[in-house]
């Protein structure tokens, strides 16, 4: 396939991203009004340890994980079952009855305890430069980076159980890109290793070869 806009894939008729999109896009969604919710608490309970300990805070991981992990493991569970959905859309017999098996998300938690210890590092120590910095990093959180965490996680669970259901049928499966060539998941296709996406804000697909 060739850069730019994708062009529609014969599979009776169906487009593999817009067949995505709709499945997963109201998924998404839910899980991430919820998470939004979920950091503003534990903002609001960060600035105000760091107001009462005169800025002697430090993120938890686990207390971050309480945050994620219940919603993370849904939304894995449904973009699995939503992988399966888009087999049968894509007209392999047989799939309708695969159970996906994705692995739970993991490291979101991390992740985010390590950018509020590095912009906390970076304040100072006096207690109003390390709530501003504190805050910054939920801010971008909840604007951007969660978002883009939430769509990979997604992404991976349904792709996985997509390539189980074709593979369940004996079905091969292929690459295929969303606008611009994206060799990284080129050569995990060809190879057989892995399913979109292979990294953050990959757009790519499989469908049925």
């Amino acid at each position: 396939a060739a850069g730019g806009e994708h062009e529609a894939v014969g599979l009776d008729g169906v487009d593999p991203f817009e067949t995505r999109e709709r499945l997963l896009l109201p998924i998404t969604n839910t899980v991430l009004r919820t998470v939004k919710r979920g950091l503003a608490d534990a903002q609001n309970r960060a600035l105000e340890e760091l107001r009462l300990t005169s800025g002697d805070w430090q993120p938890d991981p686990e207390e971050l994980e309480s945050i994620f992990a219940e919603d993370l493991e849904t939304l894995a569970d449904q973009a699995g079952q939503a992988g399966i959905e888009a087999a049968v859309e894509m007209g392999v017999a047989g799939t309708g009855s695969v159970s996906p098996d994705v692995s739970p998300p993991e490291g979101v938690a991390d992740e985010l305890a390590v950018a509020l210890q590095a912009a906390l590092e970076a304040a100072g120590s006096g207690a109003r430069e390390r709530q501003a910095a504190a805050s910054r990093v939920f801010r971008g959180w909840r604007t951007d980076e969660a978002e883009r965490r939430i769509r990979m996680i997604a992404f991976n669970a349904y792709h996985t159980s997509l390539r189980q259901a074709l593979e369940a049928q004996g079905r091969p499966w292929r690459w295929l890109p969303e606008g611009r060539l994206c060799s990284a998941c080129r050569q995990a296709a060809e190879a057989g290793e892995s399913v979109p996406p292979v990294h953050r804000d990959c757009s790519c697909t499989i469908v049925p070869d």
